[in-house]
């Protein structure tokens, strides 16, 4: 059964090659955030804390021209 529930994290957005960061950012304590990028492809790399856990699911977006993208940021905590 999965558990969800808020989480508040740093956010790492590189260029779709990863060899550029674009923005560095917090979520606030709801695990909510807006960030305004141009259009183009991302990666985007939620942080886990000091060792790691919880475990960050990295993903890539594109974003469209004059379009705010919806991203949910997962993170497995090992727990099952």
């Amino acid at each position: 059964m999965p558990c969800e529930e808020p989480y508040e994290a740093t956010i790492v957005v590189w260029d779709a090659a990863r060899t550029k960061r674009v923005l560095t950012f917090d979520s606030d304590d709801d695990g909510l955030f807006r960030a305004g990028l141009p259009p183009g492809e991302y990666y985007i790399e939620p942080q886990g804390d000091q060792q790691g856990q919880p475990r960050p699911e990295p993903q890539t977006i594109t974003v469209p021209a004059n379009i705010f993208v919806s991203v949910t940021l997962r993170y497995d905590t090992g727990i099952r």
